[in-house]
Protein backbone atom coordinates (compact mmCIF):
# COMPACT_ATOMS: atom_id res chain seq x y z
CA UNK A 1 0.00 0.00 0.00
CA UNK A 2 1.60 3.36 -0.70
CA UNK A 3 1.58 6.33 1.22
CA UNK A 4 -1.86 8.48 2.12
CA UNK A 5 -1.79 11.24 -0.07
CA UNK A 6 -2.94 14.13 2.34
CA UNK A 7 0.04 14.60 4.94
CA UNK A 8 -1.38 17.11 6.87
CA UNK A 9 0.01 19.67 9.50
CA UNK A 10 -2.25 21.80 11.32
CA UNK A 11 -1.32 25.07 9.59
CA UNK A 12 -1.43 23.38 6.51
CA UNK A 13 -4.95 22.43 5.83
CA UNK A 14 -6.78 20.33 3.01
CA UNK A 15 -9.20 21.45 0.45
CA UNK A 16 -10.01 18.02 -1.57
CA UNK A 17 -12.00 19.63 -4.93
CA UNK A 18 -13.28 17.39 -7.82
CA UNK A 19 -16.19 15.65 -9.25
CA UNK A 20 -19.57 14.39 -7.36
CA UNK A 21 -18.82 10.64 -6.30
CA UNK A 22 -15.25 10.83 -6.87
CA UNK A 23 -14.60 9.72 -3.79
CA UNK A 24 -13.27 12.56 -1.88
CA UNK A 25 -15.08 12.28 1.57
CA UNK A 26 -14.01 9.24 1.47
CA UNK A 27 -10.69 10.21 1.33
CA UNK A 28 -10.90 12.12 4.35
CA UNK A 29 -12.19 9.84 6.17
CA UNK A 30 -9.24 6.88 5.32
CA UNK A 31 -6.79 10.02 6.68
CA UNK A 32 -8.06 9.77 10.16
CA UNK A 33 -8.28 6.35 10.25
CA UNK A 34 -5.03 6.26 9.32
CA UNK A 35 -3.74 8.57 11.60
CA UNK A 36 -5.97 6.48 14.25
CA UNK A 37 -7.83 9.62 14.45
CA UNK A 38 -11.65 10.69 15.62
CA UNK A 39 -13.06 13.10 13.12
CA UNK A 40 -16.48 14.82 12.86
CA UNK A 41 -18.16 15.55 9.31
CA UNK A 42 -20.11 18.92 9.01
CA UNK A 43 -21.94 18.73 5.88
CA UNK A 44 -22.22 22.37 4.16
CA UNK A 45 -24.83 23.79 2.57
CA UNK A 46 -26.90 27.32 1.51
CA UNK A 47 -28.27 27.52 4.88
CA UNK A 48 -25.50 26.81 7.37
CA UNK A 49 -24.68 29.95 9.91
CA UNK A 50 -22.04 31.77 12.00
CA UNK A 51 -23.97 30.08 14.98
CA UNK A 52 -23.61 26.35 13.19
CA UNK A 53 -20.30 26.65 13.39
CA UNK A 54 -18.90 28.93 16.72
CA UNK A 55 -21.91 27.70 18.60
CA UNK A 56 -24.57 29.87 20.42
CA UNK A 57 -26.24 30.54 23.39
CA UNK A 58 -29.95 29.72 23.91
CA UNK A 59 -32.36 31.99 24.41
CA UNK A 60 -34.27 29.97 26.21
CA UNK A 61 -32.08 27.61 28.92
CA UNK A 62 -28.99 30.23 28.37
CA UNK A 63 -26.80 27.19 27.92
CA UNK A 64 -23.85 26.85 25.29
CA UNK A 65 -24.68 24.64 22.55
CA UNK A 66 -21.20 23.33 21.55
CA UNK A 67 -20.74 23.05 17.40
CA UNK A 68 -18.80 20.08 15.88
CA UNK A 69 -16.02 22.46 14.91
CA UNK A 70 -15.44 23.61 18.63
CA UNK A 71 -15.54 19.58 19.40
CA UNK A 72 -12.46 19.10 16.85
CA UNK A 73 -10.93 22.31 17.87
CA UNK A 74 -10.94 21.36 21.46
CA UNK A 75 -9.84 18.05 21.03
CA UNK A 76 -8.08 17.76 18.46
CA UNK A 77 -10.03 15.57 15.77
CA UNK A 78 -10.10 15.74 12.09
CA UNK A 79 -12.81 18.01 11.05
CA UNK A 80 -14.25 17.65 7.59
CA UNK A 81 -15.72 19.87 6.17
CA UNK A 82 -18.14 18.40 3.48
CA UNK A 83 -19.01 20.55 0.11
CA UNK A 84 -17.41 23.54 1.89
CA UNK A 85 -18.07 25.08 -1.48
CA UNK A 86 -21.81 25.22 -1.21
CA UNK A 87 -21.79 27.60 2.24
CA UNK A 88 -22.13 31.14 1.86
CA UNK A 89 -18.70 32.54 1.33
CA UNK A 90 -19.07 35.37 3.93
CA UNK A 91 -19.90 32.66 6.54
CA UNK A 92 -16.69 30.38 5.88
CA UNK A 93 -14.22 33.71 7.29
CA UNK A 94 -15.14 32.69 10.52
CA UNK A 95 -12.58 29.59 9.38
CA UNK A 96 -9.60 32.04 8.92
CA UNK A 97 -8.76 32.24 12.29
CA UNK A 98 -8.38 28.91 12.82
CA UNK A 99 -4.69 29.17 12.19
CA UNK A 100 -4.25 30.50 15.27
CA UNK A 101 -3.03 28.91 18.77
CA UNK A 102 -6.39 30.29 20.36
CA UNK A 103 -9.84 30.68 18.87
CA UNK A 104 -12.31 32.80 20.48
CA UNK A 105 -15.72 30.86 21.06
CA UNK A 106 -18.81 32.62 22.07
CA UNK A 107 -18.19 31.11 26.18
CA UNK A 108 -14.56 31.60 26.17
CA UNK A 109 -11.00 31.54 24.58
CA UNK A 110 -10.09 28.31 23.45
CA UNK A 111 -6.36 26.32 22.75
CA UNK A 112 -6.44 24.37 19.23
CA UNK A 113 -5.69 21.16 19.80
CA UNK A 114 -1.95 20.13 18.05
CA UNK A 115 -3.96 17.43 16.57
CA UNK A 116 -6.78 19.33 15.02
CA UNK A 117 -6.86 19.05 11.67
CA UNK A 118 -9.13 20.59 8.62
CA UNK A 119 -10.34 18.83 5.61
CA UNK A 120 -12.45 20.42 2.89
CA UNK A 121 -14.22 19.12 -0.15
CA UNK A 122 -15.32 21.17 -3.05
CA UNK A 123 -16.61 20.20 -6.46
CA UNK A 124 -15.58 23.96 -7.73
CA UNK A 125 -13.78 26.48 -6.40
CA UNK A 126 -15.47 28.88 -8.91
CA UNK A 127 -18.79 29.26 -10.63
CA UNK A 128 -19.84 26.39 -13.15
CA UNK A 129 -22.55 25.46 -15.27
CA UNK A 130 -22.44 22.10 -13.78
CA UNK A 131 -22.27 22.99 -10.63
CA UNK A 132 -24.76 26.49 -10.40
CA UNK A 133 -25.96 26.78 -6.98
CA UNK A 134 -22.17 27.38 -5.44
CA UNK A 135 -20.89 30.63 -5.05
CA UNK A 136 -17.36 31.65 -5.68
CA UNK A 137 -15.23 30.98 -2.62
CA UNK A 138 -13.59 34.03 -1.05
CA UNK A 139 -9.84 34.19 -1.86
CA UNK A 140 -8.41 34.76 1.53
CA UNK A 141 -10.03 31.36 2.35
CA UNK A 142 -8.82 29.50 -0.26
CA UNK A 143 -5.34 30.85 0.17
CA UNK A 144 -5.45 28.91 3.70
CA UNK A 145 -5.72 25.33 1.96
CA UNK A 146 -3.37 23.27 -0.13
CA UNK A 147 -6.03 22.67 -2.68
CA UNK A 148 -5.88 18.95 -4.24
CA UNK A 149 -7.68 18.27 -7.23
CA UNK A 150 -9.00 14.88 -6.74
CA UNK A 151 -9.86 12.42 -8.66
CA UNK A 152 -10.34 8.42 -9.36
CA UNK A 153 -7.96 7.80 -11.76
CA UNK A 154 -5.18 5.57 -11.60
CA UNK A 155 -2.30 7.43 -9.21
CA UNK A 156 -5.38 8.40 -6.69
CA UNK A 157 -7.22 5.15 -6.98
CA UNK A 158 -3.50 3.25 -6.16
CA UNK A 159 -3.11 5.32 -3.11
CA UNK A 160 -6.01 4.40 -1.65
CA UNK A 161 -6.66 0.75 -2.49
CA UNK A 162 -3.29 -0.65 -3.73
CA UNK A 163 -1.03 -0.08 -6.63
CA UNK A 164 -1.70 -4.18 -7.13
CA UNK A 165 -5.84 -4.15 -6.58
CA UNK A 166 -6.01 -1.00 -9.32
CA UNK A 167 -3.71 -3.20 -12.00
CA UNK A 168 -5.98 -6.17 -11.75
CA UNK A 169 -8.91 -4.66 -11.86
CA UNK A 170 -7.63 -2.60 -15.21
CA UNK A 171 -6.87 -5.74 -16.67
CA UNK A 172 -10.25 -7.67 -15.60
CA UNK A 173 -12.39 -4.53 -16.71
CA UNK A 174 -10.36 -4.23 -20.30
CA UNK A 175 -10.49 -7.57 -21.03
CA UNK A 176 -13.39 -9.43 -19.67
CA UNK A 177 -15.85 -6.51 -20.81
CA UNK A 178 -17.10 -3.91 -23.68
CA UNK A 179 -16.20 -1.05 -21.83
CA UNK A 180 -12.41 0.74 -21.07
CA UNK A 181 -11.65 1.21 -17.41
CA UNK A 182 -10.66 4.72 -18.24
CA UNK A 183 -14.04 5.42 -19.21
CA UNK A 184 -15.75 4.33 -16.18
CA UNK A 185 -17.88 6.22 -14.03
CA UNK A 186 -16.25 6.90 -11.05
CA UNK A 187 -18.92 5.54 -8.68
CA UNK A 188 -18.98 1.93 -11.31
CA UNK A 189 -14.58 2.42 -10.57
CA UNK A 190 -14.89 2.46 -7.00
CA UNK A 191 -17.67 -0.49 -6.72
CA UNK A 192 -15.57 -2.55 -8.75
CA UNK A 193 -12.53 -2.42 -6.95
CA UNK A 194 -14.25 -2.87 -3.55
CA UNK A 195 -15.85 -5.65 -5.11
CA UNK A 196 -12.56 -7.29 -6.73
CA UNK A 197 -10.91 -6.82 -2.79
CA UNK A 198 -13.92 -8.87 -1.36
CA UNK A 199 -13.63 -11.09 -4.18
CA UNK A 200 -10.04 -12.11 -3.61
CA UNK A 201 -10.49 -11.92 0.17
CA UNK A 202 -13.24 -15.23 -0.58
CA UNK A 203 -11.74 -16.73 -3.41
CA UNK A 204 -14.96 -16.20 -5.53
CA UNK A 205 -14.42 -14.37 -8.29
CA UNK A 206 -17.94 -15.17 -9.88
CA UNK A 207 -19.11 -12.94 -7.31
CA UNK A 208 -17.57 -10.19 -9.15
CA UNK A 209 -18.86 -11.10 -12.65
CA UNK A 210 -22.26 -11.77 -11.28
CA UNK A 211 -22.22 -8.51 -9.48
CA UNK A 212 -21.37 -5.76 -11.96
CA UNK A 213 -23.18 -5.08 -15.56
CA UNK A 214 -20.39 -4.35 -17.43
CA UNK A 215 -19.36 -7.97 -17.24
CA UNK A 216 -22.46 -9.46 -18.67
CA UNK A 217 -23.17 -7.61 -21.41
Amino acid sequence: MLDHPLKIKRKEWVMLVGESGSGKTNLAIDYAKDKNMEYVIEKGNAQITKDDLEGFFSFTTLEYKSPLLRDAVENGKVYIFDEIDACNPNTLLILNGLKKDTVQFPDKLVNVHPNFRLIATANTLTYSEDYNARSPMDKATIARFQVVIYNLKEPHLAIRYGLDNIIEAKELVNTKSNVKFKDLPPRDVERIVDNLIISKELNNYDMLFEDMDIFNS
